[in-house]
Formats: structure tokens, sequence, C-alpha cells
């Protein structure tokens, strides 16, 4: 099985995307699932390894760590789902870089 393969993967690859830390409130409304079937689903993702996600129940939310890593077969074509994961690794890289930018100027 590839990742994302079902629509609440591709929902959730969207909004890794957009944030490094989602309430557990915006998940189960987003997938459509109670916070147990939402915990459950976290769980799922992060034993498969698509995802390198936590769980934090305290304060109920989930922190995105990093994306897998993946590389392209030039036989086969560039789906949508490729540009996802492309743009979200971007977008946490620019984060990081900005972070680290951010702590030099700062010292």
């Amino acid at each position: 099985m590839t990742f994302p393969a079902s629509e609440n993967d591709k929902i959730l690859f969207q909004m890794t995307a957009q944030k490094q830390n989602l309430p557990f409130e915006e998940l189960c409304s987003a997938l459509k699932m109670n916070e147990e079937e939402m915990e459950e689903y976290i769980a799922t993702i992060i034993l498969k390894g698509y995802l390198d996600m936590r769980i934090d129940q305290p304060n109920k939310k989930v922190i995105v760590r990093t994306q897998p890593k993946f590389t392209l077969d030039p036989e086969q074509p560039i789906t949508k789902e490729h540009w996802i994961l492309m743009n979200s690794q971007l977008k946490l890289w620019q984060k990081s870089i900005n972070e680290i930018l951010e702590h030099l100027t700062e010292n």
C-alpha cells in the first residue's frame, strides 16, 4: 500500500503540509472521526512509518516531526499526492531554516 491511499490519508497529508501542531478537535472534524478513532488512525499511520508524528494526549494535539522521504519512479507519472508531499516537506524545511536563522540572529 502506498501513502496517501485513502481520502482520510489525503486529508491528513494536506493538514500536515499546513501545520506542525494539529489539535485533536481539528483532526476529528476533518477526518469525521471521534477522538478514539482518530487516535487509533494516527497511531496506525505512525506505526507504518508513513508520517513521523507524536500524539500529545495531555495537550490534545498531534505533533508532526517529519514526513517520509520518497523517490520518484521515472516510469510512473507524478501524482497530486507527490506534489502534496513535496510541498509539505519544503514548508517544514523552510520553517526549520527560519527558526535556525532567528536563533542565529538572536545570539
